[in-house]
This record gives C-alpha cells, sequence and structure tokens, in this order.
C-alpha cells in the first residue's frame, strides 16, 4: 500500500478486513512514516477476494482524519510472464493465446505510438537475421499495443511498436528485421487501460533488402536546396523502410510510421517549399523537424505535389520525415526542395564599389578592398558559408578559392551583411 503524507515521523495506523467489515473488527498495523512506511505491504490476503482499509496517522497531541474505507480486490495467480524476467518463449509459426488482464503494469520506454500504460503480458525469442512479424490483428478483444525491445529488462532499447495496424481497426501489428542471435523482448499490452483476451501470431520471412536510403533520421539522405522553379528532384522509395521508434508525428499519433528521412540547409533563401510525386505508393505525409527526436516544426499528411514550409530560420540544417502506412502503402516517389536563393542575399545592404579580378578563376581572386580585421564570408548559390576570411592591411587583398567547387559565389560583409561582389570558380 502507498500514500503521501505530510507528517514526516508520525505514527500511521491502517485497518483491514473484508469487504464491508466494521471498523474495530479488523487486523492492525502500525508504524512510523519514514521507517516504517510508506509503502506498507500487506501479506496473507486470499486471492480473488474484496477487501476494504482504513488509514489515519497519530501525532503527539492529534490525529489526522480517517482515509477509507478504500476497496482493493486481490488477483488470482500471475503468469510468470506478467513480469518481464518471466517473459515465455515465441518463436515463427507460433501462435499463442491469452488476456493481459492476468499480467502487470510495468513501466518502460514509448516505442513510436506504443507508450506503456497498461497491464501487459511479456514473450521472448532470439533473432535470426530475418523480418519478424507480430500481430494481435485477430483473436483480439481490445484495443491492443505491441512493444519490441533488445536489452535487458532493467536496461530495455526499442525495437519497434505499435498502436492500429492498417487494416487491423484498433489491433496491432509489427514489422522489423533482427539481428542474428540478438535476445528480444515482446510485451502485448493496451491502449489508454485497455486490457483483455488477446491471440498473438510470429512469423519470419526473407528480411527485405536493399533497406531503403534514409530508413533512420541519423542516416538520413542529404538533399541540395535548389533554386524557386527549376527543381530537379531525386527518385526515392520507403519500400523496405521500417517504422520509426521516435514518437508519432503529431498529425498521425497512432498509426505506423513507415517513414524515410530527409536534411537539407535553408541556406539565405527564403520561400522553401517541398516538392513530392509518388510514382506507385500511396499519399504520402511530412513532418519537419529541428533535429533527430527534436522539436517538430510542422506536420503535414496527404502531401500531393507541393508543400510550402513555414519561415525558416538561416543557414540552419532540417529534417524531413515522409512516411505512409507501409506494406502495399509503400512505394517509389520524387523529392526535392527548392526556395528563392537569390532574395536572402540580394536584399542585403549594397557594399561600397568593389573590383573583385579575376572573375571567372580558378584560384587566387583579388579584391580592391582596404581593411585590418574585417571578416569576409564567401556564401555558395544556396546562402551556405563556405569559407571565411580576414582581411589584413591595404588593397588589394588575396582570396585563395581553389579549394571552392565549381560554381557561383557570393562575397559578403560579416559584419553590415552587405555583398561584396560575386565570385565564380570553374
Amino acid at each position: 500500500m502507498q500514500w503521501t503524507t505530510s507528517n514526516p515521523g508520525a505514527q500511521f495506523v491502517i485497518e483491514y478486513g473484508p469487504a464491508g467489515f466494521t471498523p474495530g473488527t479488523g487486523t492492525v498495523i502500525t508504524g512510523q512514516n519514514g521507517v516504517d512506511g510508506p509503502p506498507v505491504t500487506i501479506s496473507g490476503l486470499t486471492e480473488e477476494t474484496d477487501y476494504a482499509l482504513y488509514l489515519y496517522e497519530q501525532c503527539a497531541t492529534d490525529s489526522s482524519y480517517v482515509t477509507g474505507p478504500v476497496a482493493f480486490t486481490t488477483l488470482g495467480p500471475m503468469p510468470p510472464n506478467a513480469i518481464c524476467a518471466g517473459a515465455l518463449p515465441i518463436a515463427c509459426g507460433y501462435t499463442i493465446t491469452a488476456s493481459t488482464a492476468t499480467g502487470l503494469f510495468t513501466a518502460g520506454p514509448a516505442c513510436g505510438p506504443a507508450n506503456i500504460t497498461s497491464k501487459g503480458l511479456w514473450y521472448a525469442f532470439s533473432g535470426t537475421g530475418e523480418e519478424v512479424t507480430l500481430s494481435t490483428c485477430t483473436g483480439t478483444a481490445y484495443d491492443s499495443k505491441i512493444s519490441v525491445f533488445t536489452g535487458s529488462c532493467n536496461a530495455l532499447q526499442c525495437v519497434a511498436g505499435n498502436d492500429d495496424a492498417p487494416g487491423c481497426g484498433t489491433r496491432s501489428r509489427v514489422v522489423f528485421p533482427t539481428v542474428p542471435s540478438t535476445g528480444y523482448l515482446v510485451l502485448v499490452h493496451g491502449y489508454s487501460a485497455a486490457e483483455g483476451d488477446f491471440t498473438l501470431s510470429m512469423t519470419c520471412a526473407p528480411a527485405c533488402s536493399p533497406v531503403a536510403a534514409g530508413d533512420q533520421c541519423a542516416d538520413a539522405v542529404l538533399l541540395t536546396l535548389q533554386q524557386l522553379g527549376t527543381c530537379t528532384p531525386i527518385a526515392t522509395t520507403n519500400v523496405c523502410a521500417y517504422a520509426e521508434v521516435l514518437p508519432n508525428p503529431s498529425c498521425n499519433p497512432y498509426a505506423p510510421i513507415v517513414d524515410v528521412w530527409f536534411r537539407f540547409n535553408s541556406g539565405q533563401a527564403v520561400g522553401h517549399q517541398v516538392l513530392l510525386d509518388a510514382a506507385n505508393s500511396q499519399p504520402l505525409n511530412v513532418a519537419l523537424y529541428a533535429a533527430c527526436g527534436g522539436t517538430e516544426i510542422s506536420c503535414t499528411m496527404g502531401v500531393v505535389g507541393v508543400l510550402t514550409l513555414p519561415g525558416l530560420a538561416s543557414d540552419t540544417d532540417h529534417l524531413l520525415r515522409i512516411w505512409n502506412a507501409g506494406g502495399t502503402d509503400a512505394g517509389a516517389f520524387t523529392i526535392c526542395v527548392e526556395a528563392d536563393l537569390s532574395t536572402g542575399l540580394m536584399d542585403a545592404p549594397a557594399h561600397q564599389p568593389t573590383v573583385l579580378w579575376p572573375v571567372p578563376t580558378t584560384g587566387l581572386v583579388y579584391l580592391n578592398m582596404d581593411g585590418t580585421g574585417q571578416r569576409v564570408v564567401v556564401r555558395d548559390a544556396v546562402g551556405r558559408v563556405v569559407m571565411s576570411t580576414l582581411l589584413r592591411g591595404p588593397a588589394p587583398q588575396v582570396i585563395d578559392a581553389s579549394r571552392l567547387v565549381p560554381g557561383s559565389y557570393w562575397l559578403q560583409d560579416s559584419g553590415s551583411g552587405a555583398v561584396i561582389g560575386r565570385l565564380v570558380r570553374e
């Protein structure tokens, strides 16, 4: 039994007995707060029996109000897999029928949409390198969830999780690749406080290969920001992508998120847009983040064609999470990110007339500009700083452009933001 107290050191009195018992006829437990409880273990109770208890505290000169009757019912015998350490074996081809009403609530990490809020039962197996599907889609009488972990029971690491699977209503299905000889722990539990009978099946198949590019946020595919109206898309797919263990995007909180990730830098541009074209996949959804596991900036369902992004901070890396439910919904698509690349620099204040030569160059660039301690930055067409140099003494200044890749660049006064001139590297 657990309670909170504002009287440390006071004596507590607990009296309990069968439901409806008369106070003064029950069994009494006493002790000192902070020494003997809380919590207090009440032992010797009969299984599957209704009880009631009363609680009050005694201080030096007074007693607290009596709390009660507090009703509770003892459970019947628990299965060993009510706790993680007692996980029962499951293997490819198994179908198991049980009830989470006989389990216990065990706190643990939230795997995607499968945060743990209700009783559950545990199962265990060893990976073979195959793709595993765990499903409660049939024979399950309540709103189920499935969470899969590696690691030990006191240091669980998310692998996969699902709340509502496509075609299963509020039942669950997870699909994930396994690593040979790695131990996996499976928790069947429920949405909110839901519990009840379930059927858990486990099937195995050869792993999908090759895994989709950008399957994990840490491996996000780099997109080059392109000029508005001239975007050349790249072809990609979420076939052979797997549900992410990061929290679900806010606009799709319960569904499986079979996603691929992309990253880009906003540069000095404005008016950023994502162009999506689903070649043979179902409609795609887009969420924008500042970092893996970081704050979500925006979330949009059913993107077809052009998605205008909210105003982005300059010179900042951003992540795009593109997803649908996977399975038969997965497929090929094209993506690119475009923006007005000229606005950020061209709207900057103009600098005093300055001469740069030679233009174009294959190496050194000379700058007819005096200055000591003044810093000049070189920005690429996207607006990213690719070089920085400190001016020293009278003109001409020398800038070594030999390390730049061929293309067009802008020189900018880092203090005022004024554009100095244009540099072209052959």
